[in-house]
């Protein structure tokens, strides 16, 4: 890969989802009949804004600095289950607070069967439904572990990395057993035997980056580095490098980095960033 130049820009993360045509694989929520939920609070320093898909995708955009920042990662195991639970025991018909009450609130957004309702509170609310108060909560704690500062950088192995791949459209994979593995590696290289790497997956889990059919060569992906959060994320660096002003390969590529790394306490972040190829 080739050095990068000076001016790195961040990749922004769209908070709206569909807005990426990136998919996270991860466990299947407790129950199917909600496909999308947002949470949202105001305060007087600025807003912050969740959203989380059943299958623990989530896209966070922070306002509160009056720099928007936004993530985008993976919730999973126990709570991403207890979501999906408290989800199951919101009312079933929207709900707002009778008083408004100063520059703080919060509001949850639910689509469930293709219908979306609104549940939305304050701190001068007293009669708001016991299992919004447990939403808030939880999503509140995702909040703050999501924006926690990085603390701690820990090692992964690359297993596989290249410009060529039988999967064309951009992905990103969690695999959390063998199993799992054998099909990507399947469906990454179908004309070639599985030869199977060394992954200890009571301790370890694979993460796999597709970015999808190029148009030419001057393409590449590779994780940079990983770090861990004192309350268990994981959070994955990426450096995505785009052709420059250089004289590249006509030829279509499918760049792809497959890694193995520790299995997280907590949940996955992922970031991004996107540079120029030099040209030597």
């Amino acid at each position: 890969m080739s050095r990068p130049t000076p001016y790195i820009a961040l990749l922004v993360v769209a908070l709206a989802a569909g807005c990426s045509s990136d998919r996270a694989t991860g466990p299947e929520a407790a129950g199917d009949d909600w496909s999308l939920v947002r949470f949202h609070e105001s305060t007087a320093s600025g807003y912050r804004d969740l959203t989380v898909q059943p299958d623990g995708s989530l896209w966070l955009e922070d306002g509160r600095t009056g720099d928007e920042s936004s993530a985008r990662g993976l919730l999973a195991g126990e709570r991403l289950e207890t979501l999906a639970r408290l989800i199951d025991d919101l009312p079933r018909r929207s709900y707002a607070p009778q008083d408004e009450c100063g520059e703080d609130g919060f509001f949850v957004s639910l689509t469930r069967s293709g219908e979306v309702m609104t549940f939305a509170s304050n701190s001068c609310d007293d009669q708001m439904p016991a299992a919004l108060g447990s939403v808030q909560e939880l999503l509140s704690s995702v909040v703050a572990e999501v924006r926690e500062p990085r603390l701690q950088t820990v090692g992964f192995t690359v297993l596989a990395e290249g410009e060529y791949s039988n999967i064309r459209e951009p992905r990103r994979v969690v695999v959390e057993s063998r199993n799992g593995l054998v099909q990507l590696l399947q469906q990454h290289d179908p004309s070639h035997a599985v030869a199977l790497p060394q992954v200890d997956f009571r301790k370890q889990i694979v993460i796999a980056r597709f970015l999808g059919q190029k148009p030419s060569g001057g393409n590449d992906v590779a994780l940079e580095y990983v770090e861990r959060t004192d309350t268990g994320w994981l959070s994955l660096h990426y450096l995505e490098e785009t052709p420059g002003p250089c004289t590249v390969s006509a030829l279509p590529t499918q760049p792809y980095v497959i890694v193995a790394v520790e299995r997280p306490e907590g949940g996955l972040l992922f970031e991004s960033k996107v540079v120029e190829s030099r040209c030597d």
